[in-house]
């Protein structure tokens, strides 16, 4: 009675570990190939912002409702070079913001 009950966990494990011809793996060397989809709404402290785009990169994140805020960005090849925070009509950087670009 062991005997069928090894042999069966074996060919049940043997037949359970098959090879898959699929292949599955993404060709990530050129995005702009891909479909994407990218977020144009977000949601910061309460308030509403689109995000606009200049195909892939974001160009700006502007308030939804008049209140003059805004995010700038800017950059250098594909990497974001700079990044400037806009309330209302003047320039700052939001108190304990980490920026980090490499």
């Amino acid at each position: 009675m062991k005997k069928i009950i090894l042999l069966g966990s074996m060919a049940l494990l043997t037949l359970s570990c098959g090879s898959d011809d699929d292949d599955n793996t993404v060709d990530n060397s050129n995005p702009s190939t891909q479909n994407v989809i990218l977020p144009v709404k977000m949601s910061v402290d309460g308030e509403n912002m689109k995000i606009n785009y200049d195909g892939t990169k974001i160009l700006n994140i502007t308030s939804n409702n008049n209140s003059g805020n805004k995010i700038v960005f800017t950059y250098s090849g594909d990497n974001i070079a700079n990044i400037k925070f806009y309330e209302a009509t003047s320039f700052s950087l939001p108190q304990n913001t980490d920026i980090r670009i490499t």
